[in-house]
């Protein structure tokens, strides 16, 4: 992923490394799971370094309540950079011509087919850019399906973000009362 840094001390560095959620800590909700094998632990709801779901307010940028919250220099940089969660399907030839050895999918939120999918698609491409010997054809019809991939996980998570905000929002309500 790509790492932004911003005027102020604040960072959007990409999937698994944002700290955004610290904007809003009151809508913070701690419960408790009990695993299969008898083992419990806290979850922090609304903090993803604590087990929780990431109510994504990158993306609320048509949410005043959600995006007001946040600083103008993030603001401004979510604007100028969006969704830094961005599937860099179109980048990897460069990538790998510029001697990038590591690509990291995020597989959380796909369905282990597709996302077995996603590896073979991908290790396709890798491969055969390394090697020279693949059909430069082939190489760009595996990146328009990966970019179709690509397209059904942002319209799946669309929806799932309306459904964060919405979260969010009551949250912030609640506790703003």
């Amino acid at each position: 992923m790509i790492a932004v840094l911003i005027q102020d001390d604040t960072r959007l560095r990409g999937v698994g490394n944002c700290d955004l959620y610290r904007y809003f800590p009151e809508s913070f909700d701690a419960v408790w799971l009990d695993d299969d094998d008898g083992t419990r632990r806290r979850k922090i709801l609304g903090n993803p370094d604590y087990g929780g779901t990431c109510y994504q307010p990158c993306l609320a940028r048509h949410r005043p309540k959600i995006w007001g919250r946040l600083p103008e220099s993030v603001r401004l940089e979510l604007q100028q950079r969006p969704n830094p969660d961005a599937t860099l399907v179109d980048e990897v030839p460069a990538l790998i011509h510029m001697g990038v050895a590591t690509l990291k999918l995020q597989g959380c939120e796909y369905p282990p087919r597709r996302l077995g999918e996603m590896v073979r698609g991908f290790r396709f491409v890798i491969d055969g850019i390394q090697s020279g010997r693949t059909n430069p054809a082939d190489i760009r019809t595996m990146l328009l399906h990966l970019r179709s991939l690509r397209e059904e996980k942002t319209q799946s998570q669309l929806a799932h973000t309306a459904e964060l905000h919405d979260a969010l929002e009551a949250r912030l309500a609640t506790n703003s009362a």
